[in-house]
C-alpha cells in the first residue's frame, strides 16, 4: 500500500493592512492632534493682541503729561516812560494765556497761580491767572492783566539804555499747581510752569519776540 502522504499544515497568513486602512486608523488621532494645536495657536494669539491692546491704553491714556502754559500774544496799552529826572516805566500788559492739557483727564488746578513780570531779576509787575480747571484734552484761554510800573526802583545802567533805545526787554513768570484725574481714579500732581520772554518796542508800542520755553 502507497502510504498515504501526510499534509503539513501552513501557518496562517498574516494579514496587512492596506494603506489606507493605515490612514483610516491613524485620522482620528490626527485630528485630534491639529485640533489641539489649532487651539493653541488661537488662544496664545489672542493673549498677545490683549497684550498689545493693554499696553496701548496704558501707554496712551493712563499716561499723565506735565500740561503746557505760554503766553500765546500780548500787547500794551497806556503806555508812558522817561529817563529824567528818573527812569520811568509804566504801562498795561495784556497777554493771552493758553493751558494746554494733552491728558485724557481734567487739570485741576488747586488755586489761582500768581504770574510775575521781571526786567532782569526785579519785578516789575504781577497779577493772578484764574484758572480753575482745563478739560481733558483741551487748550484753556484766558486774558491776563499786568500792571507795569517802574518808577526809579533801581539805578540800572542796562534799563537805562533799554528805555533810550526804545527797546526793553522783559520776562514772565508763573507756576499752576495741580492734579491731573484720569478715569476718575487715577490723581497725578503736575506743576505746569510758564517761563516767557519779550522786547517791549516803546516807539511802535508793540512786543517783538515773544518766545516761551
Amino acid at each position: 500500500m502507497v502510504e498515504e502522504s501526510q499534509a503539513i499544515p501552513l501557518a496562517p497568513a498574516q494579514i496587512h493592512p492596506r494603506s489606507d486602512e493605515e490612514f483610516a486608523m491613524t485620522k482620528p488621532y490626527n485630528t485630534h492632534h491639529q485640533r489641539s494645536s489649532k487651539c493653541f495657536v488661537y488662544t496664545l494669539a489672542a493673549v498677545v493682541f490683549l497684550s498689545m491692546v493693554l499696553l496701548i491704553f496704558a501707554s496712551v491714556v493712563l499716561r499723565v503729561d506735565t500740561p503746557n502754559v505760554e503766553i500765546r500774544s500780548a500787547w500794551m496799552e497806556n503806555l508812558r516812560y522817561g529817563t529824567s529826572p528818573s527812569l520811568s516805566l509804566n504801562l498795561t500788559l495784556i497777554s493771552e494765556v493758553a493751558v494746554d492739557n494733552k491728558n485724557f483727564g481734567r487739570f485741576k488746578l488747586e488755586k489761582s497761580s500768581k504770574a510775575s513780570l521781571l526786567h532782569g531779576n526785579e519785578t516789575v509787575g504781577d497779577t493772578e491767572i484764574n484758572v480753575l480747571g482745563v478739560r481733558a484734552r483741551e487748550t484753556k484761554r484766558v486774558n491776563v492783566t499786568v500792571q507795569v510800573r517802574a518808577n526809579g526802583l533801581w539805578d540800572s545802567m542796562n534799563f537805562s539804555r533799554e528805555i533810550d533805545s526804545g527797546l526793553v526787554k522783559l520776562s514772565s513768570y508763573a507756576k499752576l499747581r495741580g492734579e491731573v484725574l484720569v478715569m476718575k481714579k487715577l490723581k497725578r500732581r503736575k506743576t505746569a510752569i510758564m517761563n516767557c520772554t519779550m522786547t517791549l518796542n516803546l516807539t511802535s508800542q508793540a512786543i517783538h519776540n515773544l518766545l516761551c520755553k
